[in-house]
């Protein structure tokens, strides 16, 4: 029993000793852990964020400058005349020739002088075509083609392509020609002035930089509150980093893959702070993380650092507390083993001064007045005590320390935070600028609204902007600010002032020493000189528009002009279209006013319209009456068309007719003019000047006679379809100068003029005898018809939809036809009355035969002529007709010929005439 009241006081006192001592330094130990953990996960998380922005700040600055270098170096007069030079070599011996070696050997020491002045890994310059041409490190791309050639596929050749259209930022790629990852900045460049066969604004090719990998490294991974495992680094979407690691030898760009911020944050684009994570390298690490931001490349900026270094403080103060701990576990476990049963009093100071402390008080101490167990454990518990207050003050040291660093952070967050917000004042500003630009139309309002915004933004007192006008050549003020007297008095000449001077330099001028007769400043009483006056051209489309100029009492900074010089593009663009709104706006002005015409048209249109519905009502009734006519018409129609027929049969009979006839008289005929021959050559015997006056009479008549016949003979078989053209090519100066040799003898005879004029090339594919008749007929009329004067004879080509023209023109200056008798000139047998039948002779039947000619060959006759002053016929035949002609001169010679032997040998006779043995007479019948 006294045993097991023994255990119970040792169990009670154990559990006591535990309660009070133990239990209070436990609780005080996690308290201190878990608020000394909060403030470092704090202070990493404002830290890890603060070297993500500045990082992003930094890389920012590096393709801003970037992007600054490529358009300063492909704006660069002098480095534009290198290039043309090279491409001027290239164009003559490629890459290989003798003056693109020399070219080569005098600017690659300079090229590679830019390269290494601006920081560029290499620099590139590319034609139009795609070669190569320049390359500071000469490697194995140098000289081949990105178009067709064997790197077309790489990212440089994708840079190549894109800077045609502006500049080129392409991401880290791997690139066959170095064996490792390249990322390429490229723009085009324009020449300014006409040099080596090259014209002003024309495109000399692309001018591309190589990134410089080392120098994205540099402001990563260099030291600066990263501590020893912290390390920044890039990735793209593809979640491949795109700088080097702290921790790996080798390169780690396009090679290793880091799944330590969410795919789908970054795609969308967000920033965060994770802690706790596991890194590439399989550890925990807290991280923050966003978006770079930069034009051109999906980037990711991440920020780490090991979760073992963040918590590491903490971690020391853990393991205090825990030495802390098992001491006075120790303590009280031996303590309640060697103390023994009615030491209450001794206890009870312990439990005391055991609260105390739990209390907070480390300064509580107990008396040691005993040397035995309860004296050990006085002293055990004072020097916990001890140990308590020494941890607590380092812990206030340290947390102390902590808040020294928050503070240093935080105020150079502070700083960085006013940059930033001064370039959120700036993008703010621009932004209010751009929408009040782009929120009013009209030219005034908006140039008013302008530049009082922008000499706000840029703390300016003064500010004019010059319209320039194109009629009169003028700079005319439009707004101004801060000006006492009108600002319309001041309108400037190009040229003239400093408003005309910006105007044709066409660039910033900035005036320091500002001169007496300037605008002055005004506030209340006071009145002054600005410090600074500055003027800038507004340019649109390369033309200049305006002029804005700002004075200040205040130095502009460069924050002040890059603004300016983004504001006054946009306001180029809107002036533009305030421009463009005004002349729309008389456009619909005048249109309006067409409109309202239009309207009353249409009124008055209404009207008419239901006048012609009344119309064509009455209309639909006549329609019907003419529906009955027409059928009428029809059933005549069909009785005409068959007496057509009948008439086309009777001409088809009268012209065979008239053809056999004309055979038949040709017989007798001839055997007349053959006798009549005879007797006037006296073969028959001695003829006396009358009988030989008779004789001619009558070969002339039967001449005349023959002549109809044959005339009769043609138009019969072009009537009847049987005449049939053999197609040749004539050349029509050669030609008609050996028609024109057959009338020769009388043309000069009657003193007339003959003259040709046509073209040595000039040809026609055309039955040669046809053509002969026709042209023989005209000119024989010429001739007949002219008594004096001339005979024009000319042909010349005309071009046709679908083919070409031979028109040829005989003209003279004969007796002409009066006008009522042009219309019946080409019917068979008719002149122009039988006067001239009696006395130039005639059949009136050469002329129809010439017109069935000209229509049988596809082809029009025209007559044009004046009584009393001359005609001239027009004959228009196709050039190259070719089709339906199938018999040909030679056949239709042979058979002529085979005819006429035979009707020679069955007709041959002779006849004897008294006194002329040897006379005969050769009678021929002629069908």
């Amino acid at each position: 029993m006294l045993g097991t009241m023994k255990m119970r006081f040792r169990t009670k006192l154990a559990i006591a000793f535990f309660t009070v001592g133990l239990l209070p330094v436990l609780l005080l130990g996690y308290l201190n852990y878990r608020h000394a953990y909060k403030i470092l996960n704090k202070q990493a998380v404002d830290q890890l964020i603060s070297l993500r922005q500045d990082r992003k700040v930094q890389l920012q600055h590096f393709f801003e400058d970037l992007r600054l270098n490529l358009g300063m170096l492909s704006d660069h007069r002098m480095f534009k005349d290198i290039l043309t030079d090279y491409l001027a070599a290239y164009n003559k011996g490629g890459i290989e020739g003798e003056e693109f070696k020399s070219v080569d050997k005098r600017y690659h020491k300079r090229c590679v002088e830019i390269c290494e002045d601006y920081g560029f890994e290499d620099m590139l310059f590319v034609s139009n075509d795609g070669d190569a041409l320049i390359t500071v490190k000469k490697g194995k791309d140098w000289g081949t083609n990105l178009i067709n050639g064997i790197y077309s596929n790489t990212n440089l050749a994708e840079c190549f392509r894109n800077a045609k259209t502006g500049t080129s930022l392409v991401d880290f790629k791997e690139y066959p020609p170095s064996g490792r990852p390249a990322a390429f900045i490229g723009e085009t460049m324009l020449r300014r002035e006409t040099r080596k066969g090259f014209e002003a604004g024309e495109s000399l090719g692309a001018l591309i930089i190589r990134i410089p990998l080392d120098k994205i490294n540099d402001i990563l991974l260099r030291d600066g509150g990263l501590g020893k495992t912290g390390e920044a680094y890039v990735t793209g979407k593809d979640l491949l980093m795109r700088s080097d690691s702290n921790f790996l030898k080798q390169s780690a760009v396009l090679k290793v893959k880091t799944e330590i911020v969410p795919v789908s944050e970054i795609i969308e684009g967000k920033s965060g702070y994770k802690e706790n994570v596991t890194d590439y390298r399989g550890i925990p690490a807290a991280v923050a993380y966003g978006p770079a931001e930069i034009k051109g490349l999906d980037w990711f900026i991440v920020v780490k650092k090991d979760f073992n270094e963040i918590i590491k403080p903490v971690k020391i103060l853990r393991n205090q507390n825990l030495t802390v701990g098992l001491v006075v576990v120790i303590a009280v476990v031996i303590s309640n083993f060697l103390l023994l049963t009615g030491l209450r009093r001794p206890i009870r100071r312990i439990k005391d001064a055991a609260d105390k402390i739990a209390s907070g008080d480390f300064s509580t101490r107990l008396l040691v007045d005993t040397s035995g167990e309860i004296g050990k454990l006085s002293g055990s518990i004072n020097k916990m005590a001890q140990n308590l207050a020494e941890s607590r003050e380092k812990i206030e040291d340290y947390s102390r320390s902590l808040e020294n660093k928050v503070k240093l952070r935080t105020e150079a967050l502070m700083k960085k935070n006013q940059a930033l917000e001064q370039s959120n004042n700036t993008q703010r500003a621009h932004s209010e600028i751009v929408m009040t630009l782009n929120s009013e139309l009209e030219i005034e309002p908006l140039l008013i609204n302008a530049i009082n915004k922008i000499a706000a933004h840029t703390d300016s007192q003064l500010g004019v902007i010059y319209l320039y006008e194109k009629e009169t050549k003028d700079l005319r003020p439009i707004s101004a600010y801060g000006i006492d007297k009108k600002p319309e008095e001041y309108t400037f000449k190009q040229g003239h002032g400093l408003p005309g001077q910006t105007a044709q330099e066409r660039k910033m001028i900035l005036v320091k020493d500002v001169p007496e007769n300037y605008f002055r400043i005004t506030s209340g009483s006071l009145e002054g000189l600005p410090k600074n006056v500055m003027c800038m051209p507004i340019i649109f489309r390369n033309q200049v528009v305006g002029i804005l100029e700002l004075a200040s009492i205040h130095d502009y900074s460069s924050r002040d002009l890059k603004f300016l010089n983004v504001i006054v593009s946009q306001l180029g663009i809107s002036i533009n279209n305030s421009l463009a709104y005004l002349r729309i706006q008389e456009i619909a002005d005048e249109l309006k006013d067409k409109n309202e015409l239009l309207t009353a048209q249409s009124e008055e249109l209404q009207a008419q319209s239901e006048e012609l519905q009344a119309q064509n009502e009455e209309l639909q009734v006549q329609s019907e009456e003419l529906k009955t006519q027409s059928e009428e018409l029809m059933t005549q129609k069909k009785d005409i068309e068959e007496q057509a027929e009948r008439v086309k049969e009777a001409s088809r009979f009268k012209s065979e007719f008239m053809s056999n006839m004309s055979h038949e008289l040709r017989t007798p005929l001839n055997a007349i003019l053959g006798l009549t021959a005879l007797m006037a050559d006296n073969s028959a015997g001695q003829v006396n000047e009358k009988q030989k006056e008779y004789l001619e009479i009558i070969a002339r008549n039967g001449k005349n006679l023959l002549q109809l016949i044959n005339d009769i003979l043609d138009l019969a078989k072009i009537e009847s379809g049987k005449l049939e053209l053999s197609i040749s090519k004539i050349y029509l100066r050669d030609f008609i100068g050996s028609v024109s040799s057959s009338i020769m003898l009388i043309v000069k005879k009657k003193g007339l003029a003959l003259n040709i004029d046509i073209a040595h090339d000039i040809f026609i594919y055309c039955d040669i005898d046809r053509l002969r008749q026709i042209l023989l007929n005209l000119l024989g009329n010429a001739v007949k018809f002219t008594k004096k004067g001339e005979i024009n004879v000319s042909a010349g080509i005309e071009e046709g939809e679908h083919y070409d023209f031979v028109i040829i023109k005989v003209s003279d200056t004969g007796i002409g036809i009066h006008p009522e008798a042009l219309e019946y000139i080409f019917k068979p047998f008719r002149q122009v009355d039988g006067s001239l039948t009696r006395k130039y002779d005639g059949t009136g039947l050469g002329l129809s035969i010439c017109h069935n000619l000209v229509k049988l060959m596809d082809g029009k006759i025209e007559l044009e002529s004046e009584a009393g002053k001359g005609s001239t016929f027009t004959i228009t035949l196709r050039k190259d007709r070719r089709s339906k002609l199938r018999l040909t001169e030679e056949k239709w010679r042979e058979t002529v010929r085979t005819a006429l032997i035979q009707e020679t040998k069955a007709a041959d006779k002779e006849i004897e005439l008294p006194g002329s043995n040897a006379a005969r007479i050769l009678i021929i019948d002629d069908d």
